[in-house]
């Protein structure tokens, strides 16, 4: 009797939850997304697991920071241990199951790699402006059979907002306690022929108060961030064919004041240019973009005798420069959906550090290369196949080394080194009901070695069923099983 109990209860169960998750997708139903194939596709005929956080949904959270707005999706690792006054650099968002490091997790901006090939990490979350965005794509699991390094936990694409026929724009200011303000403003438009956008930001905080009790609170002073955000874009309507042109600029300031006191500035400036023609039955599309990276930071250390931060303690200037290409293809026949296309990138750095005792200084840079296919088959009402690969090389080069803080001086050059990955995936959907499907996927990724790094390359494996009430995924990276439900 108690055995049939449990069943009933067992099947009650399930039967809310199936309804739930039906009502659930029926949402979903109506999304379609870029990320997880690269081309625009239904929520629904996706084989992995895909998020979408759109405008509204933001505007609902009063978020602040991009990463804010991260921290409130399932399956994603945000930090930001010192709330607003955290610098980008020190902000870390990973997918869980990566560990909390940023280099395994890609991070897109309107298709385009924001990790940098120096520490892998994305510098500028406290700069980007949440009221700029149209939709964030979040597709979990092992995806560098489309995306390459990085991709190993999944893929984060913020997709800013477009220019439209109906001019709108906004204008926001926000005040609150530890002298923090905020105002953003942002205006689109377009006509027949042309699209404008336009957004700029502002954000100054102290951030909070140290406790009272604390012995350091002598010489333990809040800590401040101001940060800077602007951008322009221009739409160019050629025809069928379509020329985006952008530009933005980054800036953070930022000071902490314990026992050293640290004044910092980083600043980005971005360039990026896209361009998408139909040739025939073949949509074409090309991206290139140049990220120019400068980071800079001084520190001293507190003098109990004078009272006052006087001790020199260190200086650094990490300049970093990122660019790349892009192109790709996507063409249907018959019952297939065909993308191909190739990303290149090239990154580079030279980091300079001084200290009372001396210098330390390396510098690198790396090269990547990639080809990659996918195809998605229809067949019949019910099911879809999709299969695909990437093959990717790269190589880091030119790397130099210098430090004289310690005797004896180290000076020389890291060896030259030259790798290459190949990424399958496979997916399958199956529509038991119009509400109800089940999927499987496999996927493999990668983190290419960073270029002042010169390690070795880390892989990862996963397999992935999906079923409405369950999402169930075994990874495999360097030999260690790590299940989990994400």
């Amino acid at each position: 009797m108690k055995q049939i109990k449990l069943l009933l209860c067992l099947f009650t169960l399930i039967f809310a939850f199936t309804s739930f998750a039906q009502a659930q997708e029926a949402v979903e139903l109506e999304k379609t997304v870029v990320t997880a194939t690269r081309a625009e596709t239904p929520v629904e005929n996706l084989p992995v697991s895909v998020s979408v956080i759109t405008k509204d949904d933001i505007e609902k959270m009063h978020a602040k920071t991009v990463d804010d707005v991260l921290n409130k999706a399932a399956g994603i690792n945000v930090r930001r241990n010192q709330g607003l006054s955290t610098t980008g650099s020190h902000t870390t968002v990973a997918m869980r199951g990566t560990g909390r490091e940023t280099a395994r997790t890609l991070f897109l901006k309107d298709g385009v790699p924001l990790n940098t090939t120096y520490i892998g990490s994305v510098n500028f979350w406290s700069t980007m402006s949440v009221d700029n965005i149209e939709k964030i794509e979040i597709v979990r699991g092992a995806s560098s059979a489309l995306y390459g390094s990085s991709a190993m936990g999944g893929v984060v694409n913020i997709i800013t907002r477009p220019a439209k026929k109906k001019r709108e724009g906004s204008v926001s200011l926000e005040g609150g306690t530890f002298d923090t303000y905020i105002g953003n403003a942002r205006f689109s438009g377009a006509t027949e022929k042309y699209g404008l956008r336009v957004a700029a930001g502002h954000k100054r905080t102290k951030g909070y108060e140290y406790y009272e009790g604390d012995k350091w609170k002598d010489y333990y002073h809040t800590p401040e961030n101001e940060t800077t955000n602007a951008s322009i874009g221009a739409d160019i309507f050629l025809g069928e064919s379509l020329l985006k042109l952008d530009y933005e600029y980054f800036l953070e300031d930022s000071l902490t004041r314990t026992t050293s006191k640290g004044d910092g500035e980083a600043k980005n400036n971005n360039y990026m240019l896209g361009y998408n023609i139909p040739i025939g039955k073949i949509d074409f599309s090309i991206k290139s973009w140049y990220f120019d990276y400068s980071n800079t930071y001084e520190k001293h250390k507190y003098n109990k005798a004078t009272g006052a931060y006087d001790k020199f303690y260190y200086t650094y200037s990490v300049p970093k420069d990122q660019y790349g290409l892009m192109l790709q293809a996507i063409s249907e026949f018959g019952n297939h959906r065909l993308t191909v296309g190739s990303d290149l990138k090239w990154g580079e750095c030279d980091s300079n550090y001084s200290y009372e005792t001396g210098q330390r200084k390396f510098s690198g840079k790396q090269d990547l290369y990639s080809v990659f296919v996918n195809d998605e088959i229809l067949i019949g009402d019910k099911l879809i196949l999709s299969a695909g690969v990437r093959y990717d090389s790269w190589k880091n080069h030119s790397g130099d080394y210098y430090d004289d803080t310690k005797a004896p001086t180290k000076e020389g050059q890291y060896p030259e080194k030259t790798d290459e990955a190949l990424s399958p995936r496979a997916g399958v959907v199956y529509k038991l009901t119009e509400a109800t499907k089940l999927r499987a996927s496999f996927g493999t990724g990668f983190r290419a070695p960073l270029s002042t790094t010169f390690t070795d390359l880390a892989i990862m494996a996963q397999v992935s069923l999906t079923w409405p009430i369950l999402n169930w995924s075994q990874r495999r990276c360097h030999g260690l099983m790590m299940p989990g439900l994400i």
